[in-house]
């Protein structure tokens, strides 16, 4: 099994969110799952690994 990665997500405004890297689609972009289990798509914006 591979561990997916805990990040944080800086995007435009300097708004924030955390969750985990899930996947990538077609075009790049970033899909995270939030805390409450949403996803959210990125397609620009500041990435870090989050330490545990």
């Amino acid at each position: 099994m591979v561990a997916r990665p805990q990040v944080k997500v800086t995007i435009a405004g300097g708004e924030t969110q955390e969750g985990i890297a899930v996947d990538a689609d077609s075009d790049g972009s970033l899909i995270i799952q939030r805390d409450d289990g949403s996803n959210m798509r990125v397609e620009a914006g500041e990435v870090t690994l989050r330490d545990e």
